[in-house]
């Protein structure tokens, strides 16, 4: 899991130094972007499964819940961890 927020990271500090954007904004948005597109690729895999209904509800539900924990919290927990003062500026 370090690894793809590390790697979040530095796509956030190019991306920031090319909008002029603060890296913390940069890196939580497409954090948590990033996190949503994994909740739906695994809700559509399993939604193709013959036994699983598709529903509207269920895949916004699962995006939500992979964006949120793993995307939004897991961001603040990095930059937490793993960054100084400095490297937000």
């Amino acid at each position: 899991m370090h690894e793809i927020y590390s790697r979040n990271w530095k796509i956030a500090q190019i991306i920031s130094e090319k909008c002029n954007w603060k890296k913390k904004t940069v890196f939580m948005c497409f954090n948590t972007f990033v996190w949503c597109v994994v909740g739906f690729l695994i809700y559509f895999l399993f939604s193709i499964m013959p036994f699983i209904r598709f529903s509207v509800v269920n895949m916004f539900v699962t995006v939500g819940y992979f964006g949120v924990i793993p995307g939004y919290f897991g961001a603040a927990m990095y930059i937490l961890r793993n960054t100084e003062p400095e490297q937000l500026q």
